[in-house]
């Protein structure tokens, strides 16, 4: 019984369980930018969306929406996705069925459920930082709803949010960024 257990975790899970089924069913190995994004050789493959409630602990839920590119070829996404855009199969992965990818994102996602149950917050934040498309000291352009500013990219806390350094006055963890970019 009881409700999501680490609910802002959520959506870090559920990445890692897309990231896990990639690799088992499309032997696929594959990158994640925080939030939500997953990524191969710098184009996107794949996203999470999560959105849930939480108060009491009997009272929270989520809802997980993933989506990942399978079979597409570079004709298939729209002319101005194309650069930014990848899929299992033009990224060179195993040839997938749509229902062996859903077999392994079940497992996966069950998988990451069950390390939040059991309490291992810090096992989902360090293994997503691992699989980081984004690595510590990287440049990185930020945009909040205040605004947009250059920042390094640090990492995440224990609580799984984004920290990065702007010059001059330290780092900071930021809970919502509308974009994340890696600059040269």
């Amino acid at each position: 019984g009881g409700g999501v257990p680490f609910p802002h975790l959520v959506p870090l899970a559920a990445g890692l369980a897309a990231a896990d089924a990639v690799r088992e069913a499309g032997g696929l190995e594959v990158r994640l930018k925080w939030p939500n994004d997953i990524v191969h050789g710098g184009r996107k493959l794949g996203g999470v969306l999560a959105e849930g409630a939480h108060g009491a602990a009997a009272e929270s839920f989520a809802v997980v929406g993933i989506g990942l590119n399978i079979g597409q070829g570079p004709d298939d996404f729209p002319e101005a996705l194309r650069e930014a855009s990848t899929s299992i199969a033009l990224a060179g992965g195993r040839a997938v069925a749509v229902e062996a990818l859903f077999g392994a994102l079940c497992r996966t996602l069950e998988r990451w459920y069950n390390v939040l149950a059991r309490g291992d917050s810090e096992a989902v934040v360090r293994t997503f930082e691992n699989l980081s498309a984004i690595p510590p000291g990287a440049a990185v352009e930020v945009e909040t709803a205040d605004g947009a500013f250059a920042a390094e990219y640090r990492g995440l806390d224990a609580q799984g949010r984004l920290v990065v350094a702007r010059p001059g006055t330290g780092a900071r963890a930021l809970d919502s960024v509308l974009k994340l970019v890696r600059t040269p």
